[in-house]
Formats: C-alpha cells, structure tokens, sequence
C-alpha cells in the first residue's frame, strides 16, 4: 500500500473517499490504488454519547483514527462510527473526515472535490448531512456522492449484478444501463466481520493459547492470510481430508503478545475453510438466515426487468475485501450455475422444449478489494464529471437538499469508456472500437436541460415527482437538472391548493397558464404528474387522461406499494425502483397524445366476421387452466378475444398496460414467456403473473393472467396454448386472421360513397374502440393529431352531460360546432365525427342517421367483443 501522496496526480484536485463499515479507502483520483487504506475507528476519551466536535478545546484535537487508534485504548475509548455501510455517529464521523483530509491526504479543502461513496438504498437524509459537513464545515470546493455498486461497474460495463461485501454488509445489487434497479437490491446480514467473530470462536473452543487483547486481530489475519473457498463444495471430503493429516492443508501461525511481547505459535485447521463457507452455508453461523448467497444472486436477477437478466448473469462483478477468498469467484459461478441448469433441466423435462443455455461469468478485478475507490478514481478523469459534481455555490444558493439528487455518470459517458489494461495504465476507448448498444427497455441519456436552449426546442415536457417535490422521471433530460424546476412548480402548486382550493378531492387536473404556455398538474396519492406544453390547441381531456395513464403504467411497474413507502419516507428515492424500465413510461407518453385507447380509456378490437369471432372465443373459452384468471389474443395493436372469470374486473387500462409491455420490450415476441406484471385495474398492490408466447410468426399472442407464479402453473399455460394453437392451425385460422390485419382498419361499405364524411370514431360503453381509416391520412399525421384533439374535447362536454344525471343523454345527445366536429350517441355507441364545413344542418343529420343505422343494423360482433367474459 502506498503511504506517500504522488505529487503529480495532486493537481487533479479531486480527492476519493470510500468509507465502509470496517475500512476507508481514501486518495487522489488518477491513482490505480488509495493512498491509505485505515480501519474506520475513532479512539476518544469522551464517553459515545457526549462526543461534541468543538474547535475551541485542544482536548476536543485529543483523538486518533485508523491504526493509529489502537495505539490509545488505554487512555481513549475506542468507537465504530458506521454501521452496516451506514454513518450512526456523526459527530464522530465528522472528526474522521477532519482527521483524514488535513492529516492524511493534506488537502486544501477550499481548492479540492471530493467524491464519496454511499452503499445502496441510503437515506437521503444522510447525504444532507454528509453536504452539510463538507461544505459549511471543510468549505469544500465541490462534492458527488455515488452508489459504490455503480462505481464498482466503472471499469467493466455498464449492465451486472455486483455483489459487494465488505467488513460490515454484503449487497447484490443488479445495474441495467448505469441506473441501479432498487427494488432489486437483496441485502445479507453476514460479512467480513462476521466471518472474523465466527473464527474468532472457532479457535476460542478449541483452546488456543492466544492473549485475550489479540485474539480478534489473530482471527482477522487467519480469515486474510489463510481463508480459501471449497473448489467443489463438498464439506465432508474436506473435513476428512484434515482429518487424515493432509500437511498441505494445515497452517501455523506466528504471534507476538501486544502487551507482554512474547511469542506463540497456533495451528489453524477447520477455520481455513468454515469462515468463508459461512456465505454458502450461513447456518454455520446464524440460525435465522439460511439464504446462501448464490440464492440470493439468483433471486435478485430473476426479479430483474426480464431482457436483463441473461447480462447480469453473464456479468457478476465481485466488490469488497470479503470477496478476495481463494477459490471465491469459481465457486460462486459454479454455484449460480447450478442453480440455472437445474431450473432449464425442468424446464425441459416437463415442456420437451430444450431452451437455450446461460453461462454464468463472475468477474474479477486484479484492484477487487479498492474496486469502488478505482471506480471513483476513474470517473473523476472523465471531462463529464464536472457536470454531475456539485458545488459550494449550488449548496449554498439551493440547500442541501439539492444534494439528495444523484445523477449516474455511467448513463452520460456513452460515446468514451474507460478502462484498465492489465499492465494498470488508464486508456480512453473511443466509440469506434467500443460499441455501446443501449439497453432495450431503457431510454438513452440526453444532456437537454432546463438551463440550456435546447430544452425549449419541445413543444411539451412531461415530469413525475413526488408530493414533495423529489424527481422520479423526466422525458427529456436528467433528473437532476430538472430538480430546480419541479421544486418550483411543486411550491406553486402547494400554494395553489393553500389558498385558491377549497374542496381539494372534487379537484382533478389542475392547471396553470401564463402567456402561450400551461402546466397542466394531476396528484394521484402521493406521485404527481406534469405537463408543461405551449400548444394552445391541446385539449385537456386528452392531456389528464394521458397523465392518469401515465400514473397507471408508474404503478405497474412499482406496485402501489409505492405510495405506502412514500408516505412513511416522503424523500423515498422511487426513481430507483424504476431500473431499466423507464421505456415503458416514454411509450406511455409518445401514445398518450394522439392514441383513441388511452384518450378515451378503450381497447382497440379487430374487425371480423360474427362467425370467425365466435369460433375464436369458444375455442378460448374452452382452454380454461385452474387459476388462470383471464385470456386474450391480440397483437400489438388489436385485441381479438378476451376470455376472463366471472365478477372479476379486468378494466381496459390493464389490456393497455399489456400491450404497451409487449411493444416496449421487444423480447416478450420470441419465444415464450413467464413474467410478473402488475396490473392497477386487477390488484395494485402486488404482481400477478402473465404467461405470453406470440405465433403465427410472432403477429398474434395468446396471453394467460394467473395468481399463481409456481413452474407447474406455467406448464399448464404452456400446454393450454399448445392445444388452442392446434385447434387453430386444423381449422386453417392463421390465414383468415392475416386477412383481417391486412384489411384493418376496413372502410364501412354503407358510407364509401358519402364524401361530406371527412373522419369518424365509434366508442362502445363496454369500452372498445372502433377507428376506421378510410382517408388519406393516418395516425401519424398532423391531421390526425389535430382530430383527436377536437374529439378530446367533445367526450369531456359528453362526459359533463352524463355527470349532470341527463336520463335522456343515451337516447337525445347530439352535438356540433361550426368546424364540423360534432359527437352522438345511440343506446351503447358513441359517435364522434367531422363533416365538411360547408354541408348543411339536414346532411350533417341524415349523414348521422346513416352512421347510426350502420352499428344498429349491422352485426355488432364484426366491430366489438360485446361479451368478453
């Protein structure tokens, strides 16, 4: 370890602190190792609860850290500050950080940024304070705090699971894309100083003759100089192997008495191998947690977004000290291994389908026990740092809690990467011979900011937060830029509701305009939806029913558990648990605008013939699974049946979510697929599981909605579908059902001939759409756009009408205006139209009548499923 500071790499002036529960790792960024390498310990001769850090007392200057501690147990007490990765005592944090720059590193605080670590899931109260200490204490110059998994993938990718144990606590923590999947994170309650105690006992029982005051020491030193992991895991040939006098398997240690200076000798047999075995085997050790940590791993990834999981695998990043066993890394692959090949050899036996293979990788770094601090080394050399970095000025002019906000470096550098060869010299990697291929449920960063022009190059912007004001998603742009702004509309819009809104719950979408510009304001719970747009022609309706969709699609990917989580912790960071799958909020958006289904809360059916229809849903209806709650076929688009049980409720909004999932990630179309998704119109607060395999080359999917998650429900699933699939393929559907989507959207025969029909949309009251396209133009064109949005506007007039208790509305409803947009209804169909601006009133009447007579003469089934269930 080197114990000088290199003046060279001084005047990078970014200085990197990785504090863990057992050791600090700390030193100048440009280095391939720390500087200094200390245990995180404070001897004082204050009592814990009375520690003050007080600059006006030499006695309070009266205090050591590191090693250098344990020189003074005699006259100090001896505290641990941190906890399980977390600060418990800050006070006495404080005096080790002060002890640490001033003494160690030597550092001008004033002239110096500093970078440090914080393990996952940390209060966010905890980097208020750590900002609060370094910039009004040290009056540091700049400060970015950072997940220590993310900076452990630094040198390695952007995509892994990285299981990080150090002293204090181990986590498995899955990154996609740079972003940590927070509701992923597994925590184990065993590390490095559990190992240390448990050798510690070993060698205690069986008698050692060690002095009282260096039997911790001797068991830390056995557990590093002599701890190795079981190539093959077999517990009962290793202990025979000791048993049998193997030479090469025992050791002797060496001692010297720290207060008498006389030496003794140990023999270490059993603790070789019982220490680290406690990962693997934590029964060893603690009765109440019987996970192996390969079990964890797995289970971590198989909750991971589902296009993910085969990179995590393929990429498990080792972090920590606790990782450096001999035979570690080898045993862990071949344990996760294990458990993947048994999972694909039952697969296979009870589908007779051979799936395809995952091989699992465990990466080691030649720096695996400073892999975080590396990372943070690496990251300051980037010239994109000095964007996520905070300054003094910032804290000082918006608060600490600006520093709550982290913003991934990894999600911003994907035109240069950094890495080390293996001769440890740092070389910048252009794009040309590293091609970054985005993740496929994950949006690529976009530097486009609030203080820059090109964020006003949009027409709308669109933000989540939470009711405090704290970012969960924006659609162009960082989260972190865009924290001033949201904290700003979220102090006006409290306000609003302060002063100018009596009854808050009758309160919908809130809105506020000045000038050419509105901010449309939905609260759902404790998230809240904006809409910033200077579109004067937006209509409203369209706008709070994109919004409440995009709450919906928010909750199906967190569950409403959510707004449980927010409401005890209201600074709780959600935009972690989002992950990788932020995509499915940005297709949310891009239909949200312009898509009938989600202006007007429908699904969109496809049109066919009474007969094929009703074939198809017996047929469905007859492939009823135990357990299975509902069933559709559909594509990506159109929905073609629905089978569901009785009195349940399955609301369009969940058909919708379906469908965004299968058009959001692209996986979902190959192959078949078991995966939980929650839907808000089913169950909020949890996960069912969707069983989904799309045929007939990948056009057409069956999906099957269960509450039971076990394998064998997925088999019958699969063997449900395969029958349903034979009973098609005999009755020669594939070709009628291709026939339908080539004529779909079809022209209504009644009307082809009526040129004053300029565009119309039939809604069902059971909630399907009927969107014909016998024009020129199409969904995409502005013409359109602008149609939808006129259509928006005459629902929400229909829809005040039907609030108002009209018991005529069904039967006497028709409205127009002079721009030829007008809406109807007749008994279950709504209609909404538009017409020449120039046809007289008693056209616009027989043309309705016409429209009308069409969807009451005719057979409905051709347009809706009129009985789903």
């Amino acid at each position: 370890m080197q114990q000088t500071i290199d003046k060279g790499f001084y005047q990078s002036k970014v200085c990197v602190i990785d504090n863990g529960t057992g050791f600090t790792k700390m030193g100048w960024a440009g280095n391939t190792e720390p500087q200094f390498d200390i245990p995180t310990v404070v001897a004082d001769h204050q009592e814990k609860q009375k520690v003050q850090m007080s600059k006006n007392t030499n006695e309070n200057l009266d205090y050591y850290i590191g090693y250098e501690a344990y020189d003074y147990t005699k006259s100090h007490n001896i505290f641990y500050p941190m906890k399980s990765g977390i600060v418990e005592n800050w006070d006495l944090m404080e005096k080790f950080w002060h002890r640490s720059i001033f003494d160690y590193l030597r550092a001008e605080p004033d002239e110096t940024t500093f970078i440090l670590t914080e393990p996952p899931m940390n209060p966010p109260e905890n980097r208020e304070n750590i900002a609060e200490i370094f910039f009004e204490t040290f009056n540091a110059k700049g400060l970015h705090i950072s997940v220590q998994a993310v900076l452990s993938l630094f040198s390695t990718g952007l995509t892994g699971m990285v299981l990080d144990s150090g002293d204090g606590v181990t986590h498995c923590i899955p990154v996609a894309d740079g972003y940590v999947i927070g509701s992923c994170i597994k925590h184990i309650p065993l590390a490095g100083r559990d190992i240390t105690q448990f050798i510690q006992n070993l060698l205690k029982e069986r008698g050692e003759n060690i002095p009282a005051e260096d039997i911790k020491k001797v068991a830390r030193e056995v557990k590093e100089k002599y701890g190795y992991c079981i190539g093959d895991g077999d517990l009962i040939k290793e202990f025979q192997a000791y048993d049998r006098g193997d030479k090469n398997k025992f050791k002797t240690y060496y001692g010297k008495s720290s207060v008498t200076k006389e030496k003794y000798t140990i023999d270490i047999g059993y603790e070789r191998f019982l220490g680290p075995e406690m990962f693997f085997h934590p029964e060893f050790l603690d009765g109440k947690w019987r996970s192996p940590i390969d079990e964890v791993i797995d289970k971590s990834i198989q909750t991971s977004p589902v296009d993910c999981r085969k990179k995590l695998y393929q990429n498990i990043i080792l972090s920590g000290g606790s990782t450096l066993f001999d035979g570690f890394s080898q045993r862990l692959e071949q344990q996760v291994q294990l458990r993947i090949d048994s999972r694909l050899q039952k697969y296979e036996q009870r589908s007779g389908f051979k799936p395809a293979s995952i091989k699992v990788n465990v990466t080691q770094n030649p720096f695996q026990r400073y892999a975080v601090w590396q990372g943070g080394s690496l990251m300051a050399l980037q010239p994109q740092f000095e964007k996520v970095y905070h300054t003094r000025q910032e804290y000082f002019e918006r608060g600490s809690i600006h520093c709550q906000i982290q913003c991934c470096l990894l999600a911003i550098i994907l035109n240069e990467y950094v890495h080390i060869t293996q001769e440890n010299q740092y070389q910048l990697m252009s794009t040309e011979s590293y091609q970054y291929k985005p993740h496929v449920i994950n949006i690529s960063y976009q530097e486009i900011s609030p203080d820059i022009p090109e964020f006003f190059t949009h027409k709308r912007h669109v933000f989540i937060m939470t009711n405090t004001g704290r970012p969960i998603y924006v659609r162009y742009g960082s989260e972190i830029k865009s924290s001033i702004f949201l904290a700003t509309i979220n102090a006006i819009f409290q306000k609003f509701l302060l002063f100018f809104f009596e009854d808050k719950e009758k309160q919908t979408l809130f809105k506020i305009s000045h000038d050419k510009s509105n901010i449309y304001i939905l609260q759902r719970n404790q998230i809240t939806c904006i809409c910033a747009t200077n579109v004067l022609q937006d209509s409203e309706f369209i706008i709070y029913q994109m919004l409440d969709f995009l709450n919906t699609q928010l909750i199906s990917i967190v569950t409403d558990q959510a707004n449980v989580q927010l409401t005890q912790k209201p600074n709780y960071d959600l935009a972690y648990s989002l992950g990788g799958s932020r995509n499915l909020l940005t297709l949310a958006l891009k239909n949200g605008l312009y898509s009938p289904c989600i202006a007007f809360n429908s699904i969109c059916t496809l049109t066919m013939t009474a007969s094929l229809r009703s074939f198809i849903h017996n047929n469905l209806k007859e492939t009823k699974v135990a357990n299975v709650i509902a069933s559709l076929l559909l594509t990506e688009t159109y929905v073609i049946d629905i089978w569901r049980q009785k009195n349940m409720e399955f609301k369009t909004s969940d058909i919708t979510i379906i469908q965004s999932m299968i058009q959001g990630q692209g996986q979902l179309k190959k192959g078949e697929n078991w995966i939980p998704v929650c839907l808000p119109g089913l169950s909020a607060m949890g996960f069912v599981y969707a069983y989904i395999y799309f045929f007939y080359q990948n056009t057409i999917g069956i999906v099957m909605i269960s509450d039971d998650n076990s394998l064998d429900m997925f088999t019958k699933c699969k063997e449900a579908s395969s029958t349903l699939i034979k009973k098609f393929d005999q009755n020669g559907l594939e070709q009628s059902l291709f026939t339908c989507l080539q004529n779909n959207p079809i022209t209504p025969k009644c009307i082809e001939n009526q040129t004053q029909i300029k565009h119309f949309i039939v809604r069902h009251i059971s909630g399907q759409v009927f969107l014909p396209m016998f024009q020129p133009f199409g969904k995409n064109s502005k013409t359109f756009k602008f149609y939808m949005q006129q259509y928006g506007e005459l629902y929400k007039d229909f829809m005040i009408s039907q609030s108002l208790g009209n018991s005529d509305v069904k039967q006497n409803y028709f409205v127009w205006d002079s721009k030829g947009f007008g809406i109807t209804q007749y008994h279950d169909v709504i209609i909404m139209f538009c017409f020449n601006e120039l046809i007289e009133f008693q056209q616009i009447v027989q043309n309705v009548h016409t429209l009308q007579k069409m969807f009451r003469t005719e057979d409905l089934i051709n347009f809706f499923i009129l009985k789903p269930s």
